[in-house]
């Protein structure tokens, strides 16, 4: 306490006494004081005193308020580190040409030329480590061929037609990424099936002049459809490449129903649908198509007749999403086909699970009605 006082005196200008002695911190204890006289006693072994002057004090107070207010100072300028000037700079990454690429599209399940779609999208992949995206182009109509702008190498390509939705590009960054393109069954119109399918470009180029003007495409991002060739040097490209596309949807055909039951008795108001439909599917799927939600039952299609003697003949098509599970299988998850029909003033109904729908697959049916509660589905 008395060194802070002192410090506070110092700065005052105060004079200390003879014997206070504070330039090692420790104060003597021979400080006592005559009664009489007021005045402090000398000790009995007298030494040398020194005066502290106020000059002598304000520079020991000055050094230091000054080495407390310079410490940080030191202490950041010596965690600080340098770059020496001799770094070298990173390596640059390896420069890449541009290339042509020709695309045949072949559309799995439909008439030779190309069906009256309403667009295709393709995603060009590098075929490295992560596959990372290299493009993403949309093409308005189902073109039979395409030819395309990218980065030299190997590729794999997928593409998606008729899609009712538009794509993020941000969201397909890797070719993992198409495993989160999935659709919903009542999306998708029998008119312009949704469709999809991958395949690899191959890498053997030939060097050919091609002109700016070959194709016209949109790039999805918004960037121009083309990439700048260095300067002097000509366009190359492939051979032609194919990839096929399929359908999600399956069909489930219904060629004939005959009448079993005594004497012929009508079948009226014969009418029939599918129950139990997979709700959805992934477009790009590497395993079995196991339903994740079911629709209840979808829209009757009437029979033009009552059936009488005679079997009808048919060519009722229901179209569903592909369902794989086996028989083996919760029979709740399995579609089904139902026919409904009046019998004796009655209406009965009959349901028979179809075996496993592989996609872009068609089912025949025959049905056959035997008594009340009583008829069997043949399934080709």
């Amino acid at each position: 306490m008395f060194f802070i006082k002192a410090l506070k005196d110092a700065a005052r200008g105060v004079d200390l006494p003879p014997d206070k002695d504070i330039t090692n911190g420790n104060l003597k204890l021979n400080d006592m004081k005559c009664f009489e006289s007021q005045k402090y006693r000398q000790p009995n072994h007298p030494r040398p005193q020194t005066p502290r002057t106020l000059p002598g004090n304000r520079k020991i107070l000055y050094t230091t308020l000054i080495s407390l207010l310079l410490s940080p100072v030191f202490l950041v300028n010596s965690c600080r580190k340098t770059v020496p000037d001799d770094m070298p700079d990173p390596a640059p990454l390896p420069a890449r040409d541009t290339v042509w690429r020709t695309l045949a599209i072949r559309y799995a399940g439909t008439a030779s030329t190309a069906p009256s779609g309403c667009c295709l999208d393709l995603f060009i992949f590098d075929d490295t480590e992560g596959r990372p995206v290299d493009r993403i182009l949309h093409f308005e109509g189902n073109p039979e061929e395409v030819e395309f702008r990218c980065l030299d190498g190997a590729k794999i390509v997928a593409a998606v037609a008729n899609s009712p939705k538009a794509f993020n590009p941000a969201a397909i960054a890797r070719y993992s990424s198409l495993d989160l393109i999935y659709y919903e069954f009542g999306e998708d119109d029998p008119q312009m099936p949704i469709m999809g399918g991958t395949c690899r470009l191959g890498e053997k180029l030939v060097s050919s002049e091609i002109s700016d003007d070959i194709v016209h495409v949109r790039d999805i991002a918004g960037h121009p459809s083309g990439f700048t060739d260095k300067p002097g040097r000509e366009p190359v490209e492939v051979k032609p490449d194919e990839i096929v596309l399929t359908p999600l949807l399956s069909r489930i055909c219904v060629e004939s129903i005959s009448n079993g039951l005594d004497d012929y008795e009508l079948l009226e108001e014969p009418r029939v649908r599918l129950r139990n439909i997979n709700g959805s599917a992934k477009l790009f799927n590497d395993g079995p198509y196991q339903p994740q939600e079911m629709i209840d039952y979808g829209e009757w299609v009437g029979l033009p007749y009552d059936i009488g003697m005679f079997t009808q003949e048919l060519s009722i098509v229901l179209d569903c999403y592909p369902n794989e599970s086996g028989e083996d299988e919760i029979t709740a998850f399995r579609t089904e086909l139902e026919l409904e029909c009046t019998i004796r003033g009655t209406k009965e109904r009959f349901s028979f699970p179809i075996p496993e729908i592989g996609r872009a697959s068609s089912v025949n049916c025959h049905i056959s009605v035997y008594d009340e509660g009583h008829a069997d589905c043949e399934f080709r």
